[in-house]
Parts: structure tokens; C-alpha cells; sequence
């Protein structure tokens, strides 16, 4: 499989999914503060099963259940848990990023037995304790065994404990049916309809006997939905339902056990019921109240987070596209409308995510519907260059070996492309021996799109390991974001390496790579900019070089410069070898060229601009001007072109007493965008000559102008800091 040729629609998907509002999205996860029970505010409020100190040793909600997994998996203790919350505010999504936890941990995931169901649906308060807690106990006894009996380990205990309930000669009809648990759990229900034992004694020995075979098994049992069992209850068989919960702990904390049984449970409903339930007998308060993981509703930092999560992965995968900035502008004033809404509903994270992922996605139909999604912040040849280093990189040892060679395949610009590719192969004596597949998207990976490359990889029939000196496949995927911990360790467990584009500088050359690497390493941020820097900073960057003071100070005399070779014609004193150790620099992408600021104005404005820009060439301050386009270049195509270069740092808008000029709407959309994507300045600047309320764009309202209206030589002294941003 070479390619994958589909339109990419993974930012779609993930709006659904976070729009649907069911269970726990990986993509959209925020860490959530925590606080001792007792504490005030709308915090998330528990206490620690370790009995370490919340607010010191313990500060978030991770640290508070992976404090339970360490207390229950390598200290071996019994952990029982409420977890109370408003409706929406997250004990779903808890639970299961719990179970997430759990598989992410390879020891945790191989040695846990799990279980997950929904009490209202499976289990109906009975008329009296006995009948209730058998159907308790033979329920999650059931779902144990089914899926003991699928581990080879351990699966003897099941088959004696199943023996001995219901019969050597009923055992292998049920063995028969452990592929289909609908069909094994019925069958087991009509087996035992019958029993009458203590099933609590036998849960508890069955978590026994399977610990003397490997005492490293954990039973984890998650359990949602008590508050609608609950609300149909009366009292009595609330209080039936406290005598089962009483019962265990106290077997557990008794002599029998003291508590050392690798066995978790937590119990989860709204805030309003468990709150009574465990409140209204002073017993069960006492039991249970400390034991209670509360749920905050949410908090400011939090709504903000999540935002920022979704707005991130929409700018990255789409600020390329026309009407980006109009479309981001829309985007941006989806919280204010969702904050307004939610003042008159429950103020939680659910409704917040919900409503915040329909608006976006609403926005996002608009405008990028019919739109591919960026893969990469690079060219083709960028991007071949990364993959030609990674596979020289992986491969060094065999391609040391004149009988293997590196063929690269053909890359273009076409993200959809990208998705999923055979990127490169290796051949020995012409035949290939092993390939390397990648992906690429220019945004923090989502889950939806690591699960679709990981089942192209399958298809792919990858070997991610050598074997017989047969050269290992290599995959891959690249993303500017460092990822969530899940995707994280998914991609580890299948082998598949994260490049992370945003890291990338000149150290990741290899001597080996076969593309021109000054061509293709991309721009180091902290390049120092030739025009702009101050004098420590040249100072700094030519340290240890034939690059001296009196250089640098004839350097800095002569500024600006459109290139190095303008550096070269207007500074004496600069032999072949200075040339040398500052083309270096440059290569090497520590020192660039910036263009101070891209004038943007209309043209019956010219006169009053040139002054202006005179200031500017004062202040040693490089400018690009619509002058410079040439006769029969396209005008919008070289605005585009310039306003697209990484050495453009800021952009002037100037609105004089004639309105916006016909180019200066292409040229704002432009500049919004990257200013968006990179935090340049776009500086609103108003002309002496404009008499009446200036036409600024709808982009730039809330920017802060530069007023010629006001004292001129203050504006221009405002202006020249504004653009160095000072």
C-alpha cells in the first residue's frame, strides 16, 4: 500500500465526537485541580486512599487516581470509591480515562482484570438485602469468570470455581459459549438460579485462589449509573443497597484480610443522590463520606484549556485557506456566545465541550468542509529531506553495506496523500528488503487519525522488527505538538516513532542525508535577525568567530540589508573569510534577514506614506513597498509571495482620509492569518490626513493604532517601537 488516497475529514470527526457529548474524549483532556474535602469553591474535592496530603503531595485529578492504582496494584490494598458529580460535569469520562490509565501502563494492562457496567441496567433492588446482594455478587462473579476463562494463566480457577457451582458436566456447555459473553452470562444465570451460597465469600476467594497463581492480578470493577437505580429505589432498598457496600468493606478491613486484597472499586452518580444515599445513615457517613471523589463543575482555567484545545487543531490544520481569518474571527466569538448560554443552564464542563464543538463544527462546514487539512508547515522537499534523515538514521547500519541502497518515493503538497504513505524503500541488489511508512498532520495528533494510520499500517503487513538479518520496516508520523500520554504510549506499543516538525533545526542533519540541507531545514525561531538585533545580541551570536566589535559596529551602521549580499557591498572590511563564517551563520539558520515591515496602503495616500517610510530608513528599519513588484509580475500573487516569507516580521496598515485601498483587503486577510499563526506584529497606523472615524478592518479593531492625528514625532517614535516591539 503506497497511499491512502481518501479526504482528510479527522478534524470533523473529533468535533462530533466531542459535539456528541458521550463518554471521555483523550483529545480534549484537561488536568483538573483538586482539593481536600471540606474546602470551598467549585474545585474537584477528595481524599487520598494513601493518606498523602491533597494540595502537597497531591495536586490534580491524574495524580489522585494514579495514587489509587499504586495503592491498589503495587501495594495490594483495597480501594473503594464514590465518585459524585452534577450531571455532565465528568464521572463518566472519569471512569473511563481511569480505564485508560490502566491500558496505557503495560504491567497494569496484562495483570487486570477489568470489568464496566452500568448498575440501573443491570442490577434491580430485590425486596429484601439476601436477594440483592446474590444478584450483586453473581453478577460481576459472572463477568469475573468470562473473562478469566479467556487467560490462559489464570484461567484454572475459573474452571474449578465454575466446576464446583454449577457442575463437571454443565462446565463445557458454558466453556463453549466464552466467545459471546451475552450468550455465556445467560447460560450462567440459569445454571445458579438455583445455588444458595454466600456469593460474597466466593467473589473473595476467587480474587484469593487467583493470587496465589500470580499475586500481581488487580481487579478493577467501574460501575456508572448508581443514582438512576437509586431514584427508583424507596428507602428500604436504598438501605439494602448500603448493607452490601457495608458488608464488603468490612469483610476486607477485618482480620481475615486487613485490607490486602488487589481489588478497586469505584461507584459513580450524581452528586445530588450519593450525596443522600451515603448522608442519610450516620454509619454510612462515616464509611463512606472520606471516601468520595466529589467532581467540581468546572473552572475558568479549565473552559479555557478545553478551548484551546479545539481552536489549536482548527488554526493548524486550516490557516492556509482562504478566509481563514474571517472563518478563526468566528470561531474565537463562539465562547462569549456559549458562556451567555450557559448562565441560564448548568455551568460544566459536558455542556461547555458539547456546545463550544456544535458551534465550531457549524463554523467549520462553512468553511472548510470541502477543504483538505495542512499536513505539514513545509515544502515537498522539506519533507523529503526529514524522511531521508530518519531512514539513513534507522537503516545506517545496512546502507554502511554497498550491497542496500535508499530509494525515496515522490512527495507533492497534497495532504490527503499524507495520511498514509510508503515514504521510502530499502533495497539489497535491487529487491526490497524493507519500507518505510509515515504520516503527517500539522496539528497536536488526534486519536481518530493515529487509529486510522495504525490500521493502514496492519494492512500494510509491517515489521517493525529484524529477523534473519532481514532490515526492520520503519514507521512513523510527524506533528509540530507533542501528543496526549495515551496516544503517546499507543504509538510506542506498535512501534511507531512520533517527529516532532516543531524541534526541528540544523543538529538533525546527518552526514549521510542525500538532500541539500540548506535548502530544506526549516528557520530556527530564535534565528538572530541581522536588521533588528541590538548589539549584545550580534555580540553573542559572533562569539568565538572573526566576527569582532568593530565589525558588528560597521554591521549595525549600515542596517538594513535585504540579503548577505547587501551586507557584503555596503560593509568594508569584510574579507573572504569574515564572507565565510557569515554565510555559515546563515546556513546554519543562527542569523537571518528580516524584512522590518510590509507597508500596506492606498495608493492616494502615497505622499503622506513616504514620509513616513523616510522615518523608518532613519531608524535603520527595512521596509517592503508595492514598488518593488515589477512590470508584468501578478500583483496579488508576489503580495501573497511576500507576505507568506518567514523574513517578513511586521506589517503597517494605513488608513488615510481615502479609505482602504483596493489591494490593502487581500493584504490585511494575509497578514492576519500569519500573524495569527506566528504573533507578528500587524500594526494599525492612522494618517494625519484622515478626518473622519478610520475604515479599520473588522481584523484589526481591537489592535492598538499608531495615530498621526495626535503629535507626530511621538507616533513615529511609538511606530518604530511597535514594530521592533519594544
Amino acid at each position: 500500500m503506497s497511499g491512502y488516497s481518501e479526504n482528510s475529514k479527522f478534524i470533523e470527526a473529533f468535533l462530533r465526537k466531542v459535539a456528541s457529548g458521550r463518554d471521555f474524549t483523550q483529545d480534549i483532556w484537561v488536568e483538573r485541580e483538586v482539593k481536600r474535602q471540606g474546602e470551598g469553591g467549585e474545585v474537584t474535592k477528595a481524599s487520598s486512599s494513601s493518606q498523602k496530603i491533597i494540595g502537597k503531595q497531591i495536586h490534580n485529578l491524574t495524580q489522585l487516581l494514579e495514587d489509587d492504582l499504586d495503592y491498589c496494584f503495587n501495594r495490594g490494598r483495597f480501594v473503594f470509591r464514590f465518585i459524585t458529580a452534577i450531571a455532565g460535569s465528568g464521572k463518566t469520562a472519569l471512569l473511563s480515562y481511569f480505564r485508560e490509565l490502566i491500558k496505557i501502563d503495560n504491567d497494569r494492562s496484562k495483570y487486570s482484570i477489568i470489568v464496566s457496567f452500568d448498575f440501573s441496567a443491570k442490577l434491580h433492588p430485590s425486596s429484601n438485602i439476601q436477594e440483592f446482594s446474590s444478584k450483586f455478587y453473581s453478577y460481576i462473579l459472572a463477568e469475573t469468570l468470562w473473562k478469566v476463562l479467556t487467560n490462559e494463566e489464570i484461567k484454572p480457577v475459573a474452571k474449578y470455581v465454575l466446576e464446583e457451582l454449577i457442575g463437571k458436566n454443565n462446565f463445557p456447555v458454558l466453556e463453549q459459549s466464552r466467545d459471546f459473553e451475552i450468550s455465556f452470562l445467560g447460560k450462567f444465570n440459569k445454571y445458579i438460579k438455583d445455588v444458595n451460597i454466600d456469593w460474597q465469600d466466593v467473589f473473595l476467594r476467587v480474587i484469593n485462589e487467583i493470587s496465589k497463581i500470580n499475586s500481581q492480578y488487580t481487579f478493577i470493577y467501574l460501575i456508572d449509573e448508581l443514582d438512576d437505580a437509586l431514584r427508583k429505589c424507596e428507602d428500604q432498598d436504598q438501605q439494602e443497597i448500603r448493607g452490601v457496600f457495608k458488608s464488603l468493606t468490612n469483610k476486607i478491613s477485618s482480620q481475615d484480610y486487613n485490607d490486602e486484597v488487589r481489588l478497586l472499586i469505584y461507584m459513580a452518580g450524581t452528586s445530588d443522590i450519593l450525596s443522600k444515599f451515603i448522608n442519610s445513615e450516620s454509619a454510612s457517613e462515616r464509611r463512606f463520606s472520606t471516601l468520595s471523589i466529589s467532581l467540581g463543575s468546572g473552572l475558568s482555567n479549565e473552559f479555557h484549556k478545553i478551548r484551546e484545545k479545539i481552536n489549536k487543531r482548527i488554526e493548524s490544520a486550516y490557516n492556509n485557506c482562504e478566509n481563514f481569518a474571517e472563518a478563526f474571527c468566528k470561531i474565537q466569538e463562539i465562547d462569549n456566545k456559549v458562556q451567555s448560554k450557559l448562565q441560564t443552564n448548568m455551568r460544566v464542563l459536558g455542556n461547555y465541550c458539547r456546545d463550544y464543538a456544535l458551534a465550531a463544527l457549524e463554523i467549520y462546514e462553512e468553511y472548510f468542509g470541502d477543504k483538505s487539512e495542512n499536513h505539514f508547515q513545509g515544502s515537498a522537499k522539506q519533507l523529503t529531506y526529514l524522511v531521508d534523515s530518519l531512514c539513513q538514521d534507522s537503516w545506517k547500519d545496512y546502507l554502511n553495506q554497498p550491497e542496500y541502497k535508499l530509494q525515496l518515493e515522490k512527495t507533492t503538497n497534497n495532504s490527503d496523500e499524507h495520511i498514509f504513505k510508503c515514504y521510502a524503500k530499502l533495497l539489497k541488489h535491487g529487491e526490497i528488503v524493507a519500507s518505510a511508512y509515515g504520516g503527517s498532520r500539522n496539528y497536536e495528533l488526534l486519536s481518530v487519525y493515529v487509529d486510522k494510520f495504525i490500521q493502514l499500517l496492519e494492512k500494510s503487513n509491517f515489521k517493525p522488527d529484524d529477523h534473519n538479518d532481514t532490515p526492520p520496516n520503519i514507521a512513523f508520523i510527524i506533528s509540530p505538538a507533542q501528543c496526549s500520554s495515551f496516544i503517546k504510549n499507543k504509538l510506542i506499543s506498535k512501534k511507531i516513532q512520533l517527529i516532532n516538525s516543531s524541534e526541528i533545526t540544523m543538529n538533525t542533519v546527518t552526514s549521510n542525508s542525500s538532500v541539500s540541507t540548506q535548502e530544506l531545514v526549516p528557520e530556527n525561531k530564535s534565528s538572530i535577525d541581522i536588521n533588528m538585533a541590538n548589539h549584545d545580541a550580534l555580540i553573542k551570536v559572533f562569539k568565538n568567530t572573526n566576527i569582532g566589535r568593530s565589525i558588528i559596529s560597521k554591521i549595525i551602521d549600515s542596517r538594513p540589508y535585504k540579503d548577505i549580499e547587501d551586507l557584503f557591498s555596503k560593509v568594508k572590511g569584510i574579507g573572504v573569510e569574515r564572507r565565510k563564517t557569515l554565510q555559515d551563520k546563515l546556513n546554519r539558520n543562527e542569523i537571518c534577514f528580516r524584512i522590518g515591515v510590509f507597508i500596506s496602503y492606498n495608493s492616494k495616500d502615497k505622499s503622506e506614506v513616504e514620509k513616513i517610510i523616510s522615518n523608518l530608513k532613519e531608524n535603520k528599519i527595512s521596509y517592503w513597498i508595492d514598488e518593488e513588484i515589477l512590470g508584468g509580475e501578478e500583483i496579488r500573487k508576489k503580495l501573497e509571495e511576500v507576505i507568506k516569507d518567514d523574513n517578513l516580521w511586521a506589517a503597517a496598515i494605513f488608513y488615510g482620509n481615502n479609505g482602504p485601498g483596493r489591494w490593502q483587503d487581500v493584504e490585511i486577510s494575509a497578514l492576519f492569518r500569519k500573524y495569527l499563526k506566528n504573533d507578528h506584529p500587524v500594526i494599525p497606523v492612522v494618517l494625519k490626513s484622515c478626518k473622519s472615524d478610520p475604515q479599520i478592518s473588522p481584523f484589526l479593531e481591537n489592535h492598538k493604532y499608531v495615530d498621526f492625528r495626535k503629535r507626530s514625532q511621538d507616533q513615529y517614535d511609538f511606530l518604530v517601537r511597535s514594530i521592533k516591539r519594544e
